[in-house]
């Protein structure tokens, strides 16, 4: 029996009809503090009507619990029950399609010591795949079982007993019961793996017809040797699927790489599974490392706690990235020395920074004598690059995630075809953004994306933004024909907020791919923020075939 050590004080909050009272504790063998609430009636206990209506609304005892910070848990997968319903009726799908007309091997019996029987041309002509449940045996064990089904059989017979005898054979079979143990764990490197497997099979029952007939004890070997050779078939289709699906797991969650300017500067994404899969109630539980790394070099601030619900069950898989996975990407990003931000690149950043421009338009060459500044009739390319004085951070609470920016920035322009360019001007920009809610949806692929070799699925994530805070300083002008500009650009930055943050919202955005190697699709993706927490939902759309599925082949 695990001990179960006392984590927090007991805390009490208060409200005007109810006491509650949270206890938590941690379990150093599960890497899951649980805390329960108990909820006491102290202004309603003999006001016995309304108290049974409060019950309705609050149960008595509400669980839910929290993933613990000791093994620095940044990120989490969670599969729902809903999830693993699909995998199973979408796995029935993948049998039936696979096995109708399937050739079954032949068979040569001696009946009677005499009676030479051979059954061959056997296809599987009907199947209706039996029901599948599965039970939790344990915490990383699973029993899968099946019962009821159909399946039909057609071939052909030939007898040898003095004469030569050839007709017809079919073999109705039903009641398939079968008993799949499996062991979910993880390698040493942290890769999902499925081990362990115990298989058993019975078959309820088997008619045989022959057409002619033959002696009664023929029927009955052929219905024997159906039986063991069934029984065996069953048991080595299903570790053949389940290998296949063990080697496509094995893919999913590694480490994978942002390489930035040369091979030795990459940041990279420890998605490895930090311990084993935890079966909790009706979902699995895998927890990964889910921290950016450069050189596998951590960053040096510690992990925060991930807040997980009992009711998170809506959507079929949730992704849970904590504040600090995100925080350990900008720290990466931070020390890497030749970091910046290229804001001319934004169409309307590039528009501004234009030295001509009607009198109905916006562009910072009507607030300077450019002419005297830079050759006349000549094409230069504004410039405006940002760079962060401190690190950048995200802080995520349950009205959004505040995204904190504290960047230098530069003003400057370069003529076509030269290396160098001249600053003209520099301030300094504290901006604070919150991303108030966020969309991702699947966008078709450019038609050169769709000629690559490894195509891959495209989605595009639309955060909605609002600037919360917004400062201009240190201002520094570099030439004396923008000084008076310069002391008013505070000023020129304020008055344009709407617009920044309409800008904001049209460009804040990022198209991100997912391979096709392993062919899930997420669809109806939702993203909630908790505290400290990004809740990512989605659910799973699976290629109709099992040839695809396992092989990758149509």
């Amino acid at each position: 029996m695990t001990r179960k050590t006392p984590l927090l004080k007991i805390l009490k909050v208060k409200t005007t009809h109810l006491k509650s009272n949270i206890r938590c504790f941690w379990n150093p063998n599960q890497h899951v503090a649980t805390a329960t609430f108990f909820i006491e009636m102290e202004d309603l206990q003999e006001k016995g009507g309304e108290m049974n209506t409060l019950h309705q609304k609050l149960p008595y005892q509400q669980k839910f619990f929290i993933l613990w910070r000791v093994i620095s848990r940044c990120s989490s997968w969670m599969i729902t029950k809903k999830a693993v319903d699909f995998v199973l009726n979408k796995g029935k799908k993948f049998v039936e399609e696979d096995l109708t007309g399937r050739p079954v091997s032949e068979f040569n019996l001696m009946v009677l010591e005499q009676l030479n029987v051979t059954v061959h041309a056997i296809k599987i002509a009907n199947l209706e795949f039996p029901e599948v449940n599965y039970e939790k045996l344990s915490r990383d064990t699973i029993k899968l079982s099946t019962c009821g089904g159909h399946l039909e059989l057609r071939g052909l017979y030939r007898s040898v007993y003095q004469t030569i005898r050839e007709g017809q054979f079919k073999a109705i079979v039903t009641g398939f019961e079968t008993n799949l143990k499996i062991k979910i764990t993880r390698t040493l490197d942290g890769k999902l793996k499925l081990q362990d497997k115990v298989c058993s099979s019975s078959i309820v029952r088997v008619e045989i017809e022959l057409q002619p007939n033959l002696i009664d004890d023929v029927s009955e070997e052929i219905r024997i040797h159906l039986i063991d050779m069934l029984n065996t078939k069953i048991c080595n289709y299903v570790g053949e699927y389940i290998d296949k699906i063990d080697q496509k797991l094995a893919n999913m969650l590694k480490m994978s790489s942002i390489q930035l300017e040369s091979k030795e500067n990459k940041i990279q994404f420890d998605g490895k599974m930090l311990n084993d899969v935890m079966l909790e109630g009706e979902y699995f539980d895998l927890a990964l490392a889910g921290e950016f790394l450069r050189s596998n070099k951590r960053a040096p601030f510690q992990p925060e706690i991930i807040v997980k619900h009992e009711s998170d069950a809506e959507k079929m898989v949730y992704l849970y990235l904590s504040e600090y996975a995100i925080n350990s990407f900008f720290y990466q990003i931070d020390s890497y020395a030749f970091f910046r931000i290229n804001l001319h690149r934004i169409p309307e950043i590039e528009s501004l920074l234009r030295l001509n421009c009607d009198a109905s338009e916006d562009c910072l060459g009507r607030y300077f004598e450019w002419k005297n500044l830079f050759e006349p009739n000549s094409a230069y390319l504004g410039r405006m690059e940002a760079r962060p004085i401190t690190c950048p951070s995200i802080e995520i609470s349950e009205e959004g995630a505040l995204l904190k920016l504290n960047l230098t920035v530069d003003i400057g322009y370069q003529k076509v075809g030269a290396k160098a360019r001249t600053v003209i001007m520099g301030f300094n920009l504290l901006l604070e953004i919150m991303i108030n809610s966020v969309d991702i949806k699947s966008v078709d692929a450019p038609k050169i994306m769709k000629r690559s070799i490894s195509p891959s699925r495209l989605y595009q994530i639309q955060p909605q933004v609002s600037i919360k805070e917004m400062k201009v300083s240190s201002i520094k002008s570099y030439v004396e024909q923008i000084e008076d500009f310069s002391q008013d650009f505070d000023s020129y930055v304020y008055t344009r907020r709407e617009l920044i943050e309409e800008m904001l919202n049209k460009n804040f955005h990022k198209i991100f791919s997912l391979p096709n190697k392993f062919p899930i699709e997420a669809q109806h993706i939702s993203i909630n923020f908790r505290r400290k927490t990004v809740m990512i939902g989605f659910d799973l759309k699976l290629d109709s075939t099992r040839s695809f599925f396992l092989h990758g082949k149509k």
